[in-house]
C-alpha cells in the first residue's frame, strides 16, 4: 500500500502507520490495531532504506485490517481510515480450513490412541 500526503490540502499533515516489520513471525494472531505505529516518513524496509509502501506478506486466506492514521496541522484532529487487506486463496488451501484439519486429525489420532484394544 502506498499512501500520498495531499501537499496542497494539508502541507504540514502527518500519517502514522502499523510498523510492518514488527511481530513478522505473527500471521492469524497479528493485531495491527496494537502494533507500534511508525510515522510515514520513518517507515523501513528489510534493509533499513526509507519504504515508499508498506508491505507484509499474508498467508493464504489470511485477512486484517489495517489502520491508517492521518494527524491533521494542528496536531489535535485525527482521521483513522481502515483498509481491508486479505490474500485469496480456495478454501482447500486458505491457512484457516489447514490448521483446522490438523489440529482435528492430532485430536483423532489422540483419541485412537488412548481408547485402542492394544492399550487395555
Amino acid at each position: 500500500i502506498v499512501v500520498v500526503n495531499d501537499d496542497e490540502k494539508c502541507a504540514d499533515c502527518l500519517i502514522r502507520v502499523p510498523d510492518p516489520l514488527d511481530a513478522k513471525e505473527k500471521h492469524l494472531g497479528l493485531d495491527l490495531f496494537h502494533i507500534e505505529k511508525l510515522f510515514w516518513q520513518q517507515l523501513r524496509d528489510k534493509n533499513g532504506e526509507h519504504a515508499i509502501a508498506w508491505r507484509r506478506r499474508f498467508l493464504y486466506g489470511e485477512y486484517h485490517v489495517l489502520p491508517i492514521e492521518v494527524i491533521a496541522a494542528d496536531r489535535v484532529t485525527t482521521t483513522t481510515y481502515y483498509i481491508y487487506l486479505e490474500r485469496w486463496a480456495p478454501w482447500y488451501i486458505r491457512e484457516q480450513t489447514t490448521r483446522f484439519l490438523s489440529q482435528f486429525s492430532m485430536a483423532i489420532a489422540g483419541l485412537m490412541s488412548t481408547t485402542g484394544a492394544s492399550n487395555v
